[in-house]
């Protein structure tokens, strides 16, 4: 996500169930918010339902919760279509899975996963086979309102460059590129992404985790921490800005993640470097760093 977002689709299976709930949610909470300048809309991934309203059980909630909607056809997602978008919001692992396959290469760092906005790590369950519209409804409103948040952020920060001031990205957009190559990255060798930007308090920008992802969602987690420098120097800390406030602020909030989503499995930092710029036409290079000892050899968070 950048500061340019303005067109975001949200995506689901059959397009009549969860992705439809989060478009007239999140169309209406942009509506309270007086932001107009972001369209809306949702996709099937799948043929299933094509040409189909939504669902009689989203129609239930999004009437009981005044969220006003109105008739539509479910239609399907094409690599070209998606290419148009700014956001891809994708509901389960499943669904990110067939994004990642349908959509160009260069728009995978456009693909999130919507429960990931609200810190949570589990999927937004599919009510076609849960009948728990409700359930649904509660995570699709929580991944919504963290979009939200983000999405004012972003716009706030989007102010128009200086009379005369060179062209190139400024540190917030190079440090946003550098976490979605990382997430690439750590796609690419086949980890999962289960949230991005982590906050226990979404006000406090400086506790943060830039990525929770798992090579094995099972049994361990991955906190990660990402780097972005413009070029490679001779001598190099990399746990330099890690500081003793850093750490515990890292600590609270990788804390604070591991106790919401009761998250009893293994758990360890990580570092990617990022090298390069935003505006090079080359891709950048990405350093790796595992198991870095924030955490120290006894550390428990439960």
């Amino acid at each position: 996500m950048n500061d340019t977002t303005r067109r975001i689709l949200f995506v689901c299976h059959g397009n009549i169930c969860r992705s439809p709930m989060a478009e007239f949610v999140m169309k209406e909470l942009l509506r309270r918010e007086g932001i107009a300048t972001v369209d809306v809309e949702s996709a099937a991934l799948h043929m299933d339902a094509i040409g189909c309203d939504i669902h009689s059980g989203t129609r239930r909630m999004l009437q009981m919760h005044g969220i006003p909607f109105s008739r539509r056809a479910a239609w399907l997602l094409t690599a070209e279509k998606a290419h148009g978008y700014d956001l891809l919001v994708g509901m389960d692992a499943y669904n990110m899975a067939d994004l990642k396959r349908l959509v160009y290469p260069e728009d995978v760092a456009k693909t999130r996963r919507l429960s990931a906005f609200a810190g949570l790590s589990r999927d937004i369950a599919d009510p076609w086979y849960t009948g728990n519209f409700d359930e649904t409804y509660a995570d699709v409103l929580a991944g919504c309102t963290g979009l939200l948040e983000r999405l004012k952020e972003r716009l706030a920060s989007a102010t128009p460059p200086a009379a005369g001031a060179e062209d190139g990205p400024t540190r917030a957009e190079q440090g946003r590129w550098g976490e979605d190559m990382a997430a690439a990255f750590l796609e690419a060798k086949g980890w999962r992404i289960m949230a991005r930007n982590i906050r226990p308090c979404p006000a406090d920008r400086r506790c943060e985790i830039d990525i929770v992802a798992s090579p094995n969602p099972k049994d361990s987690v991955v906190f990660v921490e990402v780097k972005t420098h413009a070029q490679r120097t001779q001598w190099h800390n990399r746990m330099a800005g890690v500081d003793r406030r850093k750490k515990g602020n890292l600590l609270r909030a990788c804390s604070n993640w591991v106790m919401r989503n009761r998250w009893h499995g293994n758990v360890r930092f990580d570092i990617v470097e990022v090298w390069g710029s935003k505006a090079d036409a080359m891709p950048p290079e990405i350093d790796h760093i595992e198991n870095v000892p924030l955490f120290g050899p006894n550390w428990r968070f439960w």
